[in-house]
């Protein structure tokens, strides 16, 4: 888990599901030991359903930045391989980067997710690489090390991405990404940032900023628990989601477009009901049914609707830094 769990219902209990349906569902199972939760597992559930629903008709590549010990990485050179495309997978493999001191609040330190106990660099690469090659994607996904500032001039202006993966965490690793790559993504294509909702705040700042310099004004559709979907060239619907008090504009479009998901919200429910102790729980669990089972609001009520039901989750971090963030790939 990339947090501490406090208790054993909502929202929690949904990261717990393995027994996604089809083919996409199998393959997310069998990632899970090399995955993070969260994204795991509706991260790679709603990218998998983005990608076979949407990606034959928007030209370019796939890039996942950030690569952890690798889950996302090959769950999304399976799909770049199933509809002809490459997949780039992008790390120092040292851990992250020094902090900005103004724009990284002090969640995470410099070094965290390296290698522990001095294990070489390299030998975290060639781990990765091995993976690769168990799931018969050598000839599909490139791993390039290094850091971004050295890595992302790889890609000239020439290339095409159609679903970029950003997972890295800090204003400073997340603001080089867009600057280098938004101008690579086809119309239509994804762009994804995971911990955008995350108390270190960097991932947000970083692509508000960005859009704010580019006088652009996004959709930032919300894939559960904390992560956002861009749709390049998407424009505001005059009756769509209006702006939060942050200033952006969010949409549960995605979340409530998943059955698979709100039957699984729907269990979390029951199972929370059925115990006393899970009565708080089972409130908030209530609350976020209600809105991804409505139609979409013009108001400005869903996003904070959203954020209060997933106060346990928010709440789990107040240990993160008692539990630093290293692990084995």
């Amino acid at each position: 888990m990339a947090l501490t769990r406090r208790h054993d219902y909502f929202p929690f209990d949904l990261f717990d599901i393995r027994e996604l349906p089809g083919r996409i569902g199998s393959e997310i199972k069998d990632l899970a030991r090399y995955s993070m939760f969260p994204p795991f597992p509706w991260g790679q559930w709603l990218y998998g359903r983005l990608i076979n629903d949407t990606i034959s008709k928007i030209d370019g590549d796939f890039i996942d930045l950030g690569v952890g010990m690798g889950g996302m990485s090959l769950f999304l050179g399976l799909r770049a391989r199933d509809h002809g495309r490459r997949m780039y997978c992008l790390d120092s493999f040292t851990g992250l980067p020094a902090l900005h001191s103004e724009l990284d609040n002090p969640v995470f330190q410099e070094g965290d997710y390296g290698p522990p106990n001095g294990n070489a660099t390299t030998q975290w690469k060639e781990r990765l690489l091995k993976r690769v090659k168990d799931y018969g994607l050598r000839e599909v996904v490139e791993i390039v090390p290094g850091y971004f500032n050295d890595t992302l001039p790889k890609f000239g202006p020439s290339k095409k991405f159609a679903f970029v993966h950003i997972d890295c965490d800090l204003y400073t690793s997340v603001r080089p990404v867009l600057d280098a790559l938004y101008d690579l993504v086809s119309d239509g294509g994804y762009i994804v940032v995971d911990d955008f909702f995350h108390p270190a705040q960097g991932p947000l700042r970083a692509v508000v900023s960005f859009f704010n310099e580019r006088r652009i004004s996004p959709v930032y559709h919300v894939s559960f628990p904390y992560t956002v979907v861009v749709k390049k060239g998407e424009t505001l619907r005059s009756d769509g989601p209006r702006f939060s008090l942050d200033g952006n504009t969010y949409s549960l479009d995605y979340l409530r477009a998943d059955g698979f998901f709100i039957a699984a919200l729907e269990q979390s429910l029951r199972r929370a009901e059925a115990h006393p102790s899970g009565a708080k729980p089972a409130e908030n669990a209530r609350l976020l049914l209600s809105l991804v089972s409505q139609p979409e609001s013009s108001q400005r009520a869903d996003i904070y609707g959203y954020w209060y039901a997933l106060q346990d989750f928010w709440d789990g971090f107040q240990d993160h830094r008692k539990h630093r963030p290293v692990f084995t790939i």
